[in-house]
């Protein structure tokens, strides 16, 4: 049993989370280091290649957030599933057949979902704030522009590695739904519902969908992790 495994315990259930584990050290988080001028910059993560891969089962909001506390720097969670006859102690992280290798991973329905807000002012109706400094308002600012469906439920929420560097919110929700969903049906579900209030029309630019192994691995990795309902 791996240490995160050991983190969540026994758990009764179909439901898994994926997660990846990059050889070498690679990392699979950004990280921020201050430059000769003294300001802080971003240094992307590494070009992982080759994974060793394994599911994770989780029957609550409450085992996902044991889960994200227990990732080391080289770990990352990604949505789908494994697919039968993979070598899942090292392996290429492909949804599709491409030079040869065949596809290594799935779409897969989960209850699990997490989306990554971008692009969305640290502005409410109190006025404008520090999201770094006040990242539960930023959640429920961001909870607010999501279908109505996602409201007033609890919700794990992060700031992600860029947090600070840009001046818009960069934060990341996960929620437990009440039914399964594919990547593809969340996506659908979300494109069409998406709130804007400020302008009364959906906007469609500030939420995406974690699900791909290319989006989760930049910065899944939690440094501050918090439940809000």
């Amino acid at each position: 049993m791996s240490k995160i495994s050991e983190a969540v315990g026994e758990v009764n259930t179909s439901e898994h989370v994926m997660v990846l584990t990059a050889h070498d050290g690679k990392l699979l988080t950004k990280t921020i280091y201050r430059q000769e001028d003294g300001t802080l910059a971003l240094r992307d993560y590494d070009r992982a290649y080759e994974f060793r891969m394994e599911h994770v089962p989780v029957g609550s909001l409450a085992d996902l957030r044991r889960i994200l506390e227990s990732l080391a720097p080289n770990q990352c969670i990604v949505y789908g599933r494994i697919i039968p006859g993979t070598d899942t102690s090292r392996a290429l992280r492909r949804h599709q057949h491409r030079d040869g290798e065949p596809a290594t991973l799935e779409d897969a329905p989960h209850r699990w979902l997490a989306l990554d807000a971008e692009t969305l002012l640290p502005t409410d109706d109190n006025g404008k704030f520090d999201y770094t400094a006040e990242p539960e308002r930023a959640a429920k600012l961001a909870i607010s522009r999501l279908p109505f469906e996602l409201h007033d439920h609890d919700c794990i929420w992060q700031l992600t590695s860029s947090a600070g560097l840009k001046p818009d919110v960069r934060l990341r929700l996960f929620f437990w739904l009440d039914r399964p969903l594919t990547g593809a049906e969340a996506k659908a579900w979300l494109c069409a519902n998406l709130i804007d209030p400020t302008a009364g029309t959906e906007t469609r630019s500030e939420f995406s969908t974690v699900r791909s192994t290319r989006q989760t691995s930049r910065s899944m990795r939690p440094s501050r992790c918090w439940t809000t309902a």
